[in-house]
């Protein structure tokens, strides 16, 4: 809706009335980073680009969040969602009305957890860090965050030699 008002004079008198409604500024803050997507019904937030948008008292504001590659939504904080229709919940929405001057959303992701399994074949162990593997009968757990640069050391045994690594995107032999 637009805030001026602008036509030709006609050949009769005009009356213009202004009308005003209560509105709350919706603000969506976000930690994820410009892959994640929170987007609200009626429109006006598409956050990270646009975060905040004045909605009218009493409209029921929907929010989604849509997680980037690597990414999952944890949920939405500052406010208290409206029970979802059906009872069917969606973890990634939230319908609300908002109240007040401002109303501020917390959106939160996280970067998706992931697992390496180590197997040692043969004498020697391999190493990341603080991560030691020497177990050739059971793989070993690595946990790690979805982007995460990981460096594995293949130490062979005394009269050992290291042949190859497999599952390895790019090596140093």
């Amino acid at each position: 809706t637009t805030t001026t008002c602008s036509f030709t004079l006609p050949n009769r008198n005009v009356t213009v009335t202004r009308n005003y409604r209560p509105g709350t500024v919706v603000n969506v803050v976000s930690n994820g980073g410009s892959s994640d997507l929170v987007v609200s019904t009626p429109a006006g937030i598409r956050c990270p680009t646009d975060c905040s948008q004045a909605f009218f008292d009493g409209v029921v504001v929907k929010l989604t969040a849509t997680a980037g590659v690597g990414k999952d939504f944890v949920g939405f904080s500052g406010v208290t969602c409206l029970p979802p229709a059906g009872n069917v919940s969606t973890p990634n929405v939230c319908s609300f009305i908002p109240t007040g001057e401002s109303q501020n959303v917390s959106a939160s992701f996280v970067l998706e957890s992931r697992t390496v399994n180590v197997s040692v074949t043969g004498n020697g162990q391999v190493t990341s860090g603080v991560f030691s593997c020497d177990q050739p009968s059971s793989p070993c757990a690595l946990n790690g965050s979805y982007g995460t640069q990981v460096v594995y050391t293949a130490a062979p045994a005394v009269g050992h030699r290291f042949l190859a690594w497999t599952g390895c995107t790019s090596s140093n032999v």
